[in-house]
């Protein structure tokens, strides 16, 4: 009898990923979250704890995707390999940092009252 074992498939490390496709996309929703946020504010000028949390938490689904690429990596037979480019993985963290500074900006001076349309409400 003889043995018919197929021959052991090569193991080849992952291309990777040269598009930007996925960190454009991520970008677009953290600034489109933004303006909806921004506009709702001009519609409903008043402060609610509510409305502060729902926008953080619909922003950290593309803020957590951008951590993403810049640590995303495969294990292979030669060791952990990274599955973008550095290029990519450079311009992830540059989006990340500028979508903090963004969602933080609209967080804080949505609290400080200090973005278009609100109006600060004086208790008399």
């Amino acid at each position: 009898m003889t043995n018919t074992q197929p021959p052991p498939a090569a193991t080849t490390s992952p291309k990777p990923e040269n598009s930007f496709r996925d960190v454009i996309s991520l970008q677009a929703i953290v600034v489109t979250l933004t303006i909806g946020f921004l506009a709702y504010i001009q519609r409903d000028p008043d402060f609610t704890l509510k409305v502060e949390i729902g926008f953080l938490l619909l922003v950290s689904g593309p803020l957590s995707g951008l951590w993403r690429i810049t640590r995303a990596h495969n294990e292979t037979s030669s060791g952990l390999e990274h599955l973008y480019t550095p290029a990519v993985r450079h311009y992830a963290m540059q989006s990340f940092m500028i979508g903090l500074v963004i969602v933080g900006g609209a967080a804080v001076g949505y609290w400080a009252y200090l973005l278009p349309g609100q109006i600060l409400i004086s208790v008399q």
